[in-house]
């Protein structure tokens, strides 16, 4: 979130918009920290226990209450992110070559 271009993206919310989780009441990592983004413009804390709680569909290598290198999640986060607007732009067989998912907003952003 204290990366300017993609708290911009998450307060915009574009993604909710785009979203296609299969019901409202499914978790998606995006929607989860657009909520974050938006209640840290709003309090002086938040809390990240949700996506705590899902930390195994986001690195199912990784288990809560452990420690775990936190360079694992942050690479895990960054290809969920990009695996979620590649889904949304027709999916990664649609994009099968490097070059094409380079123009998500994630390879924009982190490379």
């Amino acid at each position: 979130l204290h990366t300017q271009p993609l708290a911009a993206f998450l307060l915009s919310g574009d993604h909710e918009y785009a979203c296609s989780k299969p019901s409202p009441s499914a978790w998606c990592l995006l929607c989860e920290l657009q909520s974050l983004a938006q209640q840290a413009g709003k309090c002086s804390t938040t809390s990240p226990r949700s996506i705590v709680r899902h930390v195994r569909k986001i690195a199912p290598h990784l288990s809560p209450g452990r420690q775990e290198d936190s360079h694992d999640l942050y690479l895990a986060m960054l290809e969920a992110m990009e695996a979620i607007q590649l889904h949304e732009a027709g999916g990664k067989a649609a994009h099968p070559h490097t070059r094409t998912r380079e123009t998500t907003l994630m390879g924009h952003i982190f490379g």
